[in-house]
């Protein structure tokens, strides 16, 4: 156990937690932390709600997660009154340089992912034929809409950080058509392919479906079970199943 008299910086900040130790900074990980204000006790038992410490935690989400929520809850103790705090993270999407299969997890419009893709990006385009095309600074095209569930293609001039905010996304059921169909996955954490499909209303599976992700791998549905490569869908990527 580590213990750190704070006593000399009262009034002056917050109490932040920052990993330093490795060079990459992979993980930080956090457990049983107490604050302790005025020794053992509050300085008023009787009352806690008054002497509750105020206080901010930063706690940075470890590298190579997935895009998604991760919440925790983590105790903070002042006295004999324990507060639990809840921590709520968001990794944003991010576009590579080249084309990408996208949905967006927030609700928004095309004019907003337009804005959000800056001067970066070429080309938008959906399954049915759509398009939005940026040149000489601005946009022009047939696609008119953005809906999530739907997967894009987007073609990127350059790396783009995406920060999306407003509501979380919302999908009507996924219907499967004989062909291919591009789909993509906005639930708030990765999840199995199967989990995944069920949160979309997917039920009637067919012996020899296939769903691939944009690096190729796939997964294959053998009457029981899906097998492959692709294990797991991730927020605000996008999917092409086939089905035969």
């Amino acid at each position: 156990m580590v213990t750190v008299d704070l006593s000399a910086y009262t009034g002056q900040g917050y109490v932040a937690i920052r990993h330093t130790a490795d060079a990459d900074q992979a993980s930080l990980l956090v457990d049983d932390v107490t604050i302790v204000e005025g020794g053992d006790t509050p300085v008023n038992p009787t009352n806690p709600t008054t002497d509750l410490l105020a206080a901010n935690v930063y706690v940075r989400l470890k590298g190579g997660l997935g895009q998604g929520f991760y919440n925790e809850t983590l105790s903070v103790t002042t006295g004999d009154v324990t507060s639990n705090v809840g921590l709520n993270g968001e990794v944003f999407g991010a576009l590579a340089n080249g084309c990408n299969w996208w949905t967006p997890t927030k609700a928004m419009t095309l004019e907003q992912l337009e804005a959000a893709l800056g001067g970066k990006a070429v080309l938008i385009n959906s399954q049915d034929g759509g398009f939005a095309r940026y040149e000489g600074g601005t946009w022009s095209g047939t696609l008119s809409a953005i809906t999530p569930g739907q997967m894009y293609k987007i073609m990127t001039s350059a790396a783009v950080s995406l920060t999306l905010t407003g509501q979380q996304a919302t999908v009507g059921s996924l219907a499967i058509l004989t062909g291919y169909n591009w789909f993509g996955y906005v639930g708030a954490t990765s999840a199995t392919i199967g989990e995944a499909l069920s949160s979309m209303g997917v039920s009637s599976l067919v012996n020899g479906d296939k769903i691939m992700d944009q690096n190729g791998n796939t997964a294959t549905y053998n009457g029981s079970s899906w097998s492959g490569d692709l294990t797991t869908l991730q927020p605000g990527h996008g999917y092409v199943y086939r089905r035969q």
